[in-house]
């Protein structure tokens, strides 16, 4: 019997709770830093990068969810990316991967 003779569909979704906890992370940081130093061009600084980087991770979970729909792991580690329009692109596992009760972490790379 071949293993994975089956593919095992891997949705992509964004948890609220992990939205939630990276967002409010970025804001209270930035409060911190507004509250805690003098109104300064380097605390004003200091937020606008914490912003900026809130602002990125945004638009790059959104970007995900936009452009992936799934992945898919076939029998001999063959992976495919699904896109949202459908698509099925060929990829392949590189470097490590990450793996606990709730969160996942591989990095794939379309072949071609």
């Amino acid at each position: 019997m071949e293993p994975f003779a089956s593919s095992i569909h891997i949705p992509i979704a964004v948890s609220t709770s992990v939205r939630r906890l990276v967002h409010g992370g970025h804001l209270l940081v930035a409060i911190i830093f507004l509250v805690a130093l003098p109104l300064n061009a380097y605390s004003i600084t200091v937020v606008c990068c914490v912003l900026l980087s809130l602002a990125i991770q945004r638009y790059t979970e959104l970007d995900l969810v936009t452009r992936v729909g799934a992945v898919l792991l076939r029998s001999n580690d063959q992976w495919s990316v699904v896109t949202q329009q459908g698509e099925v692109l060929v990829a392949s596992l590189v470097g490590s991967t990450f793996v606990s009760p709730w969160l996942v972490i591989f990095a794939l790379k379309p072949q071609g």
